[in-house]
């Protein structure tokens, strides 16, 4: 799984992409792209170039905006 993530990671910052926390539980991979302006395509297609497609069971790209503390 490692390698797996390794793999994801390096391509998502070869197109630029900062990344925040990657993680993994039961077989599902996280990863949380800190883009506001990432287009849920573009990352589609970068997984898809990264990882096999046998290797992809689903894909899904949601938008989750995080704020700072209060006043």
């Amino acid at each position: 799984m490692q390698e797996l993530t390794d793999s994801l990671e390096a391509a998502f910052e070869e197109h630029g992409y900062g990344l925040g926390e990657v993680s993994v539980n039961r077989n599902r991979v996280r990863i949380a792209v800190r883009d506001p302006e990432a287009s849920a395509g573009e990352l589609r297609g970068i997984v898809h170039d990264a990882v096999d497609a046998d290797d992809v069971l689903g894909l899904d790209v949601r938008q989750t905006n995080f704020f700072g503390p209060g006043p």
